[in-house]
């Protein structure tokens, strides 16, 4: 067998990544480099060595990796070892979850589900779910509901792009319900958002794998365990009560939006948004200037990281 053979790297990186080994990973990426092998080839055997174990640090190895294999799309297409190098340590030296208190109860099961994606037919074509809904009972879902759902609506045909839109959904109602008086835990979902978002992007780039579809179901873990964070719950914004809103002025909506966030009151602001959406005004102008507003504050990169999220 030649030393260099795409499988038998394959299997090392698993092995390195299991034993979180960097330098290991490390070679095994640089080697598949050199060997020219598809990106998609290798963004999936990536996250196959993140996901053997659950939600690795909180969600933020999900987004390096996709971000790390989108930068070399972006500059080219071809893998580099030093790019692919730079994902070491954030697959080898990854905090798992099955180690954290919280994610005892599901430990068990999560791994059950990825052996049973690794033997079962994954979900490639729509099998035209509401996502809308599934996406509504996974924020509302309780405990091992969460789990529940997603595998009722597997074995009924849903496809893992539309179980990832689901579940991008029912993180943006996370998002949306949260209050400010949890503000100091704001960082535990917009990490979640963000996570969800990368999982969904790194599924329509790259296509279905097993990594990636169990990595939703780690996902819907961590939502429901900021569940208490929409607590309380914040209301939504309603449809046919616009309040004071000028709502028949598009360009006037976008102007309170605007002073909403810079009077620290995002509740306007978010109202302004869903009033002009649903009026079906130019979607693109808003988001254009929902994002020069977001400028006009010392925003941080995990803000901007949270409105291309949801943005996507």
């Amino acid at each position: 067998l030649h030393r260099n053979d795409p499988e038998r790297i394959h299997r090392l990186l698993l092995y390195f990544a299991d034993k979180r080994t960097s330098i290991g990973v490390e070679r095994c990426l640089a080697t598949m480099a050199s060997l020219n092998l598809p990106s998609k080839t290798v963004a999936h055997w990536a996250f196959e060595a993140l996901c053997q174990h659950l939600y690795p640090s909180g969600g933020h190895a999900h987004d390096f990796v996709f971000r790390c294999f989108d930068l070399i799309d972006q500059i080219g297409g071809t893998l580099d070892p030093t790019i692919l190098g730079t994902l070491a340590d954030v697959i080898a030296q990854a905090g798992w979850a099955e180690e954290s208190e919280p994610w005892a109860p599901y430990v068990d099961r999560l791994f059950e589900i990825r052996q049973k994606l690794s033997r079962g037919k994954l979900g490639l074509e729509n099998g035209g779910i509401n996502t809308n809904a599934l996406g509504h009972s996974l924020a509302e879902g309780k405990q091992h509901a969460v789990l529940d759902i997603l595998e009722k609506a597997l074995d009924e045909g849903a496809s893992a792009v539309e179980l990832s839109r689901a579940l991008n959904i029912a993180w943006a109602i996370r998002l949306a319900r949260f209050s400010l008086v949890n503000e100091t835990d704001w960082g535990q979902v917009f990490h979640g958002v963000i996570a969800a978002d990368s999982i969904d992007q790194a599924l329509r780039r790259f296509g279905c794998s097993p990594g990636l579809l169990a990595s939703i179901f780690d996902s819907a873990v961590e939502l429901y365990l900021t569940q208490s964070l929409n607590i309380p719950r914040v209301r939504l914004p309603d449809k046919d009560r616009p309040r004071d809103l000028p709502v028949n002025d598009p360009d006037l909506l976008i102007r309170e939006m605007a002073d909403g966030l810079e009077l620290r009151q995002p509740d306007r602001a978010g109202a302004c948004v869903a009033h002009f959406l649903w009026r079906d005004y130019d979607a693109d102008a808003l988001l254009s200037s929902m994002i020069a507003a977001m400028f006009r504050e010392d925003g941080d990169f995990h803000t901007f990281q949270t409105m291309r999220a949801c943005i996507n």
